[in-house]
């Protein structure tokens, strides 16, 4: 391939009588020799964020093939081999950039990385998305729940009554600078907002709030922080302080202390809202 490339580097960025590009056609037939594909991309990086005559860039063809390949294109469950191997996804994630903000017709007008992480893929094929595309992780589905790929990793899990790793929650919530956590779903709320009246584990709710302090201060619709919904819900010692691991403003401890008392909050929970506030700050 090297060869042929260098006699005639042109042919990378020729398409044939179909629209494709050579890299559309060797990631579609599976080529399993990355450095082929590799060659392919050297010669025309721009390839990389081209899409096929079908609307496809590389990377988007080389997920479906994956999955069909693996022969479970609905399971709930996939197996590592449904997806592309992570060579391949850098190689072509890292040149798409921005192209991974595309939406795909046969995705029902969603991203790449809302199908992987509907389905599932591991998380170091999360990681590379995420890095190659940080914005990708704020773009919300096409569908009436207006989920990003951070909501779309709890209702995965809890379809199965569990919940996404601690790792896979960190990663997308940080992602873009810690604004993904921040993006409210159709009812105002953000992630946080829901983790905790969902009970998720400390540790998952401890990802949250380190990977996006301020989600810590944000307020849905209805005027309510996360530590708020968690007095409303009567939640453990232990649930407030994983809420308590990065200070919030002086203010959302103020209207929680005031709100805890109201709604005949333990003492215990109180007092751990009172350390939390600044030394000398009035409540």
């Amino acid at each position: 391939m090297s060869a042929l490339l260098d006699a005639a580097p042109i042919a990378a960025e020729s398409f044939d009588a179909h629209a494709n590009l050579p890299l559309h056609c060797a990631v579609e037939k599976g080529c399993s020799d990355v450095t082929v594909l590799e060659a392919l991309v050297d010669a025309c990086p721009q390839s990389a964020e081209v899409p096929s005559k079908d609307g496809e860039t590389p990377i988007m063809i080389s997920f479906r093939r994956a999955m069909l390949q693996a022969g479970e294109p609905s399971s709930s469950s996939p197996s590592p081999s449904s997806f592309p191997s992570e060579r391949e996804v850098a190689l072509l994630a890292r040149l798409a950039g921005e192209a991974l903000l595309s939406e795909d017709a046969k995705l029902g007008g969603n991203i790449l990385l809302h199908q992987a992480v509907q389905r599932g893929a591991p998380l170091n094929i999360l990681r590379l998305l995420v890095e190659a595309c940080p914005a990708s992780a704020t773009v919300p589905a096409k569908n009436d729940t207006g989920h990003h790929a951070l909501m779309m990793a709890f209702a995965r899990e809890q379809d199965d009554a569990g919940f996404p790793s601690a790792a896979e929650v960190s990663l997308l919530a940080s992602a873009a600078g810690g604004g993904a956590a921040l993006v409210a779903d159709a009812s105002g709320k953000i992630c946080l907002h829901r983790a905790v009246e969902d009970g998720v584990p400390v540790d998952i709710l401890e990802a949250l709030v380190k990977a996006s302090p301020q989600s810590i201060d944000a307020v849905s619709s209805t005027d309510t922080t996360p530590l708020m919904a968690a007095i409303e819900g009567k939640a453990s010692a232990e649930t407030v302080k994983a809420l308590l691991v990065v200070a919030p403003s002086p203010s959302t401890i103020s209207r929680c202390i005031r709100y805890g008392i109201e709604c005949g909050t333990p003492a215990e929970i109180v007092l751990l809202l009172a350390d939390a506030m600044p030394v000398g700050t009035a409540v």
